[in-house]
Order: C-alpha cells, then structure tokens, then sequence
C-alpha cells in the first residue's frame, strides 16, 4: 500500500515532469515493491533515452511503500500504472 492510499499515489503521480517528452495519451509504468517496501525495476517501457531516464528518477524518489504480505511476511509484489495524460 502506498502510504495513504491510491489517492495518494495518484497525486504523485499527476505531479511528475515530463518535461519535452513527446508522450502518447496513456503511459504504461512498472515497478516492483520489494520486501522492505522499496520501488524496485522501476521502468516505463514506451519510452527511451532521456525521457525515460527523467521518469524512472522521479519514481525512485517515490515514499517508501508498506510491502505486500503473504501469511504475515512481507513479499514483494509487481505494480502496473496506466497513468493518462492531460492532452496539449
């Protein structure tokens, strides 16, 4: 869980830069939330070079996480995000 809640990650989420990315109106991000509740293979696999570096910086600075749990032992657990973007 992130640390209050989707709302919470979706405001996040909504405040990264993109800077002069050229970007789709959706945009696929993956990570994974390890044992400790750390973001992990963070990636945005549409994009490339400096755009994706941009993207993946901002992710790692992210809060930490409370992990996953299974039977009480934190785990880690794979996330996929569609974030949609504001059009112009």
């Amino acid at each position: 869980m992130f640390k209050n809640g989707y709302d919470e990650l979706s405001f996040y989420l909504r405040k990264l830069d993109y800077g002069s990315c050229d970007l789709q109106k959706t945009l696929l991000l993956t990570w994974t939330i390890d044992s400790s509740g750390e973001m992990i293979d963070i990636d945005a696999p549409a994009l490339e070079g400096e755009c994706k570096s941009r993207i993946i910086a901002q992710l790692a600075k992210f809060p930490r996480w409370s992990p996953a749990r299974l039977n009480g032992i934190p785990v880690c657990f794979a996330m996929k995000v569609k974030q949609f973007l504001k059009s112009g």
